[in-house]
């Protein structure tokens, strides 16, 4: 027999879910770092399917310098919503900033490859390639995106960086 409690907690548990996820990611926005993590795995218990809530802890543990529970976080993260583009701009900041740019650069990439007519995809990928200062490859990404997308002004600005750095 299920109990009030477990009734009450299923058929709240997405609101829950919502609300300590909201509650942490303010909390991280404003670096209350303790209440973050706190919020933040909560909402990981409430509901551990949910990536938003993996990508938030990755960077509240990268703050908190554990890097083993941050790596693990966007590691869950990137396998329960390996396509989804709010977690892939998630994880790249993630691992920019932890300096893992070769993984954003694969993040981008595989971002591509699943939804190729998405032209911010092609304008983040050359941006990272531009800040490795790899210019031929952020070019080629610029060109294959300006054959999509012929009127970006973002691709068009990223061209001439890679034009630049390749004199």
């Amino acid at each position: 027999m299920i109990s009030l409690a477990s009734l009450l907690f299923l058929f709240a548990s997405p609101e829950s879910f919502d609300q300590l996820l909201r509650a942490g990611l303010a909390a991280l926005n404003t670096n209350n770092l303790t209440a973050a993590q706190s919020q933040l795995e909560a909402a990981t218990k409430a509901d551990p399917r949910r990536a938003q809530a993996w990508v938030a802890l990755a960077q509240t543990y990268f703050k908190l310098k554990k890097p083993q529970l941050a790596n693990s976080a966007a590691l869950k993260a990137e396998s329960l919503a390996p396509g989804d583009p709010v977690i892939i701009q998630g994880l790249a900041f993630y691992y920019s900033e932890i300096g893992n740019f070769d993984k954003v650069v694969a993040l981008w990439q595989a971002a591509l490859q699943m939804r190729p007519y998405e032209e911010t995809y092609y304008f983040e990928l050359a941006q990272q390639l531009l800040r490795m200062q790899k210019f031929e490859t952020a070019l080629a990404t610029i060109e294959k995106g300006v054959k999509l997308f012929d009127k970006s002004a973002q691709l068009e600005l990223a061209r001439g960086v890679a034009l630049y750095g390749l004199r």
